[in-house]
């Protein structure tokens, strides 16, 4: 699993969400409930969240860091070619 992947399929960190205080960034998933450090989510190998358990099982805090990863290399998200 990769970040690029997690961020096609809908995942993102935001400040945006409800569960987001002093401004710090929440793991967000595709269905758009917030994923705390130590939750369990099933994922499957495309980033898509699966509502059952057929996908490969990550902690929030290992899905946070594959995203955080992704950020720093590629801010925008656009493959590194800037606007």
């Amino acid at each position: 699993m990769d970040g690029p992947t997690l961020r096609a399929a809908g995942w993102q960190l935001t400040t945006e969400h409800s569960a987001s205080s002093y401004a710090l960034a929440v793991l967000v998933a595709p269905d758009g409930e917030a994923v705390g450090a130590g939750e369990l989510v099933s994922v499957q190998p495309d980033g898509t969240l699966s509502q059952d358990l057929s996908g490969l099982l990550y902690t929030g805090a290992q899905l946070r860091e594959l995203l955080e990863e992704a950020e720093a290399e590629d801010p925008f998200g656009d493959g590194g070619e800037a606007e």
